[in-house]
């Protein structure tokens, strides 16, 4: 049996496949499907670097000529010296240019000797466009205004191209944008708009690489949509938000890299649960087997997570977060009240403590009589009227001026200004205030249940 030869170029199983590194795949596809880069050699170099200057030196004859007749009829020059304006004009503008050039590579800012380049370039074409109407030909000055245009243009070329080496060394060239055949830019345009948007704001040249990155920014706004829509939900129905810690965004590999997608928060099977959210795996129950079977294949386990401790227990060393204040409930009026108990030098013989519900209620009756404070007579004040009457009037006061209150609330807000009235028969006021408010006998709004 004949085998099949390898080609060398081809990369092999262990170049494409990696076990430790997720996105092994991806790079073998992303290497299997690379252009070969053209890397010119001396030989090439040589015929465009000519070819540019034959160019230039082209282009620079015929600024020569029109500026030469600019100073033969305005300067009444005649002769050679007639070229000394081009070379105050043009060998100017190169001369600054150059200069731009080491001044941007010492790494100093070189944007005003570039306005001075093509303020000097308009100096040149202005001069041109005069001499073409003095002798009468207006439509040579398209010539010799292109040709003084020119002339920068193509020594910039060529000085760029000589020192293109260093100034992309330096950061000064930019790496050329994607770019995407016009059956892709018809059929598929937003898409391809996004990819190419997204390679010009990431300095991305692979076509690939940017399409992968506009596909993996859909996912995650996709992603980002549909959970706020959730807890928008959730708020509207008055319920807690729903826990979107194991929110998970499955990417097939070959569609999402491992470095482009990091950027955007996804990743190749990624699944997005904060360490220290999620709950720790249980081991399963190791039963023993009489017989003997074949060996377990180890695999790898996942961390094993700290328990929590309280923050008593736990040392302070191991602490990374700092320690906030517990919070404090807010409540309008406890059920039981019972007041901290002091406690007694250790001189003094020590009493025995009573419960505050051993205190007769009789006691604190006559105590706040004396004291003219009894809430008897306040009530009494207040009402000017029957109990029921009373409470559905201190309603109307509580929900006319305060918003989104429970029943448990406006109650208690009702024992504060009841306090010698039963909570049960405060509850049924309530109830029947809220039946009310439904039936449209009350002109306020209904209490939320």
């Amino acid at each position: 049996m004949t085998e099949t030869p390898v080609d060398p170029r081809r990369p092999t199983a262990p170049q494409t496949a990696s076990v430790h590194h997720p996105a092994g795949a991806v790079s073998a596809i992303r290497a299997a499907r690379q252009w070969p880069v053209f890397v010119p050699d001396k030989r090439s170099n040589f015929w465009i670097n000519t070819l540019l200057t034959v160019v230039a030196i082209a282009a620079s004859y015929g600024a020569a000529l029109g500026q030469a007749g600019f100073a033969e009829i305005y300067l009444g020059m005649h002769g050679p010296e007639r070229y000394v304006v081009f070379l105050i004009i043009e060998a100017t503008a190169v001369a600054l240019m150059l200069l731009a050039n080491q001044t941007a590579l010492a790494g100093d800012s070189a944007g005003g000797l570039w306005t001075l380049v093509w303020v000097v370039t308009a100096g040149a074409v202005t001069m041109q466009i005069v001499h073409a109407y003095a002798i009468g030909q207006p439509e040579a000055a398209m010539v010799y205004a292109t040709a003084s245009v020119l002339t920068v243009v193509l020594w910039r070329a060529k000085t760029r191209r000589s020192l293109r080496d260093r100034l992309r060394a330096a950061g000064m060239i930019e790496d050329p944008l994607p770019r995407y055949r016009p059956v892709r830019w018809v059929l598929r345009p937003r898409e391809t708009f996004r990819a190419w948007y997204l390679a010009l704001g990431e300095g991305v040249s692979d076509p690939a690489t940017a399409m992968d990155m506009a596909r993996a920014d859909r996912l995650y706004h996709r992603s980002a949509k549909a959970a706020r829509e959730a807890i928008r939900r959730a708020r509207r129905a008055r319920q807690s938000a729903p826990d979107l810690t194991g929110q998970g965004h499955v990417v097939p590999p070959w569609r999402v890299t491992h470095p482009d997608a990091a950027r955007f928060g996804v990743l190749p099977w990624h699944q997005h649960t904060p360490a220290a959210l999620a709950p720790p795996k249980a081991a399963a129950p190791v039963q023993a087997h009489e017989t003997h079977s074949a060996p377990a294949v180890v695999r790898p386990q996942p961390p094993v997570q700290r328990p929590a401790q309280p923050i008593e227990q736990r040392p302070p060393a191991d602490r990374d977060e700092p320690l906030l204040p517990a919070p404090m409930p807010s409540f309008s009026a406890p059920e039981v009240f019972e007041p901290p108990i002091s406690v007694p030098p250790p001189g003094l013989p020590q009493q025995p403590e009573r419960p505050v519900s051993a205190v007769p209620a009789d006691l604190f009756r006559e105590i706040r009589q004396e004291l003219s404070t009894s809430p008897l007579q306040a009530a009494t004040v207040r009402t000017n009227g029957p109990l029921r009457g009373a409470v559905f009037d201190a309603l109307d006061a509580i929900t006319d001026t305060d918003e989104g209150l429970r029943q448990g609330e406006i109650v208690g807000a009702l024992a504060d200004r009841f306090p010698d009235t039963d909570i049960e028969q405060l509850v049924r006021y309530v109830e029947q205030y809220t039946m009310e408010a439904a039936q449209g006998r009350r002109p306020r709004r209904a209490i939320v249940s």
